[in-house]
Parts: C-alpha cells; sequence; structure tokens
C-alpha cells in the first residue's frame, strides 16, 4: 500500500538526473526492461566499454611518459592526466562493486517517498530534490564544459605544431604512443583523438554520478532531519497526555531510521570519497608544481 499517491511522479523526479548519469555508465543497480538478458547485454557492454577506454588511454600515456621522454619534468608534466584517469577508473570500480549498497540507500530514499503522508513533509522533500538538481546541474556546467574545452577545443585551436626538427604534430588531449602505429598520420590520428576525447566524457560522467549519488543522498538526509525536527517540535508542544507516547515513538522511529540511512550511506561512499579526496589533493599538488614551473 503507498501512501503517497504521488509516489511514481516523485520517485521518478527524485532520481532523474542520478539515472541519467548512472545509466550512461551501466551502473543503474534498478531493472529498466522486463528483459534480464537485454539488460544485461546493456550492462556488460557499458561496462567493457568504460574500463577498456579507460584502461587503454592511461597505458598509451604511460607508454608515451617512459618510452619517448627521458626529461623527469616533462613526464611529471603529464602525470596528471595519468592520475585523473586512474582516480575516475577506481571510482568506476567502486560504483560497481558496491552496487547493492547504491541500490540499498535508494531503496531507502525510495520508501521515504512511498510513505510520506504529511503534505508538507512532501513539499519540503520535493524543495530538496530541486536544490539537488540545481547542483548537480551545476557541477554538470563545470564538469563538462571544462572538459570538453581540454579535450576538444585546445587541441583544435593549437593547430599543426613544426618543431625544431622539422617534424609537424598534431597535438592530442593526453600524449599518447601506440608502439606499432603512428598516432601522428591519418586516420589514427582522428581515430586516437575520438577515442580519447569518449574517454575523457566517461572520466567526466564518473564524477557526475558519484556526484549526484551522494547529492542525493545528503539532500535526502537534510530533508528527514528537518522532518525530524517538526516531529520532536509537536512532541514537546502536545497538550495530551494520552497522546505523548505515540508521538514520542514516532520521534524515535524516525531517528532510528536517519541513523540506518547514514550508516547505509557512509559504508557506499567511504572508499569512493576518500579516493576523490587524495585524487583532487594530487591534482592541486601537481598544478601547483606546473605554476611554479
Amino acid at each position: 500500500m503507498v501512501a503517497n499517491k504521488n509516489y511514481e511522479y516523485d520517485i521518478k523526479n527524485a532520481f532523474a538526473m542520478s539515472r541519467f548519469f548512472f545509466r550512461l555508465l551501466g551502473i543503474w543497480p534498478f531493472a529498466r526492461t522486463n528483459s534480464i538478458y537485454l539488460e544485461l547485454i546493456e550492462t556488460v557492454t557499458l561496462t567493457f566499454l568504460c574500463i577498456g577506454l579507460i584502461v587503454w588511454e592511461t597505458i598509451s600515456t604511460l607508454l608515451y611518459m617512459f618510452l619517448i621522454l627521458t626529461d623527469f619534468h616533462l613526464r611529471l608534466k603529464f602525470t596528471g592526466c595519468v592520475v585523473y584517469s586512474l582516480v575516475g577508473l577506481i571510482k568506476y570500480g567502486y560504483l560497481l562493486l558496491y552496487k547493492n549498497q547504491v541500490r540499498n540507500c535508494l531503496m531507502l530514499v525510495d520508501e521515504d517517498w512511498r510513505n510520506v503522508v504529511n503534505p508538507s513533509d512532501r513539499i519540503a522533500m520535493i524543495d530538496r530534490v530541486r536544490t539537488g538538481k540545481r547542483l548537480i546541474l551545476i557541477c554538470a556546467l563545470f564538469a563538462y564544459l571544462t572538459g570538453l574545452t581540454f579535450r576538444i577545443v585546445m587541441p583544435l585551436s593549437l593547430g599543426k605544431i613544426v618543431t625544431p626538427q622539422n617534424v609537424t604534430i598534431r597535438p592530442l588531449p593526453c600524449p599518447a604512443y601506440l608502439v606499432i602505429l603512428d598516432v601522428q598520420r591519418s586516420p589514427t590520428y582522428e581515430i586516437v583523438y575520438f577515442l580519447q576525447s569518449v574517454s575523457g566524457f566517461l572520466k567526466y560522467t564518473i564524477v557526475m554520478a558519484t556526484f549526484s549519488f551522494v547529492t542525493i543522498c545528503g539532500m535526502h538526509f537534510c530533508v528527514q532531519s528537518e522532518i525530524l525536527v517538526t516531529l520532536m517540535n509537536d512532541f514537546v508542544n502536545e497538550s495530551r497526555p494520552e497522546n505523548l507516547n505515540r508521538k514520542l515513538a514516532t520521534v524515535v522511529e524516525h531517528q532510528i531510521k536517519i541513523r540506518n540511512f547514514l550508516q547505509v550511506v557512509q559504508s557506499a561512499t567511504q572508499y569512493p570519497s576518500l579516493t576523490e579526496v587524495l585524487g583532487s589533493t594530487s591534482m592541486l599538488c601537481l598544478v601547483g608544481y606546473y605554476v611554479i614551473m
């Protein structure tokens, strides 16, 4: 029995943006179709595509750094690309490994939307969803616009570069060495350029999938805490002694539900969050080094 008559619309609205990013990566924890085989084929295909492209880009960049470059400072200059790829790959792996925990978190959110009865509580939850969507949209604009600038605009704007040895080089988003293929020749250059652009898009999508999931959980925790405060105020202001036990039980149950929700969220986000902190710290250190250098 669903207490919220608008449940289907509300939950679809609450999960819309997060579901979009997760589906692009093939890791949305809920079935989209009735066919298990189609769902499995889609998931496996997208998973191998994401992992394969990111691993390929990372390895080709590492080969360029250690087989082509000999100067340590030049190697360090391209370390940022490798670090960002590794962080994205690790976070994607965590999302795959902790898919059940992600599902459990979203199911708890789903349950709260299903059981909300008070219209004011539902309005508060909708407001938090709107706030979360704004945050996700702002993050998406920064992630994809800066990513497209780095991956597409900058290499194209540089044009062809002629070295002192009279060698013409067409820049790539990330340096690459393919051993048996010359990346500067057509159509190898165009293929590598396209694959690196897709790989970058996938890495930005991994960032957005993680951020959107954390935002949903964070906004849901905020609104449930507000509802808990309202329940506590109702209990304090209750004038009828016969209603005190019932309202106290409601407050305690809601508090326990919030605590359980936080425990599930922590188990699903602690390692991706740690990876993000370490990766961002490394990137900031590298940026500082690039500026000084």
